[in-house]
C-alpha cells in the first residue's frame, strides 16, 4: 500500500537572495562539505538558529531535480548533530 501526502503551506515559500547568502555560509559546515562529504553532496546555504548555537544546512545531491533539497543540523562549529531528512528522502517546494 502506498500513501500520498501533499502539504499545502499557509504562507508562501521563502525567497532567498542567493548573492547575500553565499557569503554568509557557516565556515565549519562548508569545511565539512568540502572535506568529509561525498562530492555529489552540494551545500546550498546555511541558516543559523536565533541563538547562534546550531546551524541548518540546506543541500542537494548532484542528481536531484530543481527545488529538491535535504536538511542536516550542525552545531555552530561545523559538527554534524542530526540528519533532518533521511538519506533516502528529500524535501521539495512545489
Amino acid at each position: 500500500m502506498r500513501l500520498n501526502f501533499r502539504y499545502e503551506g499557509d504562507v508562501p515559500a521563502p525567497t532567498i537572495d542567493q548573492q547575500n547568502t553565499s557569503d554568509q555560509r557557516n565556515q565549519g559546515v562548508q569545511a565539512d562539505f568540502d572535506g568529509a562529504r561525498p562530492q555529489d553532496e552540494i551545500l546550498d546555504r546555511t541558516v543559523a538558529s536565533p541563538n547562534a548555537q546550531s546551524v541548518l544546512a540546506v543541500w542537494h545531491r548532484a542528481g536531484d531535480s530543481d527545488g529538491e533539497f535535504r536538511l542536516d543540523m550542525y552545531d555552530a562549529g561545523g559538527r554534524l548533530l542530526k540528519k533532518v531528512t533521511a538519506d533516502t528522502m528529500s524535501a521539495k517546494f512545489p
